[in-house]
This record gives structure tokens, C-alpha cells and sequence, in this order.
């Protein structure tokens, strides 16, 4: 089985897996079998590319969607989540909600300010999902974090 079709089974058995920073998550914890874990770990470089290009992606379509027309204006805040009011609250991303990984902190979340930087043309966009990187090999798959 591939991390995608990996990530559709558990999502069809009702697990959400999520990152945070280089953490793999999955809630709820207590329905994984020792054999999902140990494809979890095996597939965890190419589920964590899968999850982080589907959480870009959201973002960027959104951000697309506020640049004017003509380049010659100024270029508004781009924010992921434009119904939100600006809310800036220590240790939430002004863009989205989301916690932010440096709770102590106000600004923007990683996937945010790296969503703002390929609309701005000053970073390449990733592949998208299905081109991440399969990995064959075990041992680089680390530790899975499951949650509570």
C-alpha cells in the first residue's frame, strides 16, 4: 500500500492525520492496529509531503484570489482566511486561526507565510499530492505521534 492510499483508508475509517512541524498525527489513536502503525511509520516522509502540500494548497487559492488584477497597486495582506476579522492573538496566525508552532508569538503559521511567498512568486510551488515522493525504505520513516 502507498502513503496515498494509506491516507484514504484510514481517512474512510475515520482517523485524521495531521502534522505538526515533522510530527505525523493521527486521531483518534486507540483504533490503529500494530499494522497501521507500522505503515504509518513506513510511509511517514511521504504522508507528511501528501499532508503538507494539501494544507499549502487551500491556502494558496485562497491568496490567489486577493492579488489585483494590475501588478501597479499595492498587494492587500494576504490572508488564507478572509472572512476571519484580523485578529491578532499571541500564539494564533493572523491568516488562518491556527495555533502557531511558537505559541509566545504573533504572525503568521508556517504553512501561511510560505502559502504568501509562492503567490508572491519568491518561492516555487510544490508538486502537488499525488506527485510527493513515495518512500520505500523503512528506516526513514521515524516515529508516528498518535493522539488522545
Amino acid at each position: 500500500m502507498n502513503a496515498q492510499a494509506l491516507f484514504r483508508n484510514l481517512e474512510t475509517r475515520g482517523f485524521c492525520l495531521f502534522r505538526e512541524g515533522d510530527r505525523l498525527v493521527i486521531e483518534p489513536a486507540d483504533g490503529l492496529t500494530p499494522r497501521d502503525v507500522a505503515a504509518l511509520t513506513a510511509h511517514k516522509p511521504a504522508l507528511l509531503a501528501l499532508i503538507g502540500c494539501c494544507e499549502l494548497k487551500w491556502r494558496i487559492d485562497a491568496m490567489r484570489g486577493q492579488l489585483p488584477i494590475d501588478r501597479l497597486f499595492p498587494i492587500p495582506s494576504l490572508v488564507a482566511r478572509p472572512d476571519l476579522a484580523p485578529a491578532y492573538q499571541r500564539g494564533r496566525c493572523f491568516s488562518c486561526g491556527e495555533l502557531r508552532a511558537d505559541r509566545a508569538t504573533f504572525g503568521r503559521c508556517d504553512d501561511c507565510g510560505r502559502a504568501m511567498r509562492i503567490v508572491l512568486g519568491v518561492e516555487p510551488e510544490p508538486p502537488l499530492p499525488w506527485q510527493a515522493v513515495e518512500s520505500d525504505d523503512s528506516t526513514k520513516g521515524g516515529d508516528v505521534d498518535v493522539g488522545e
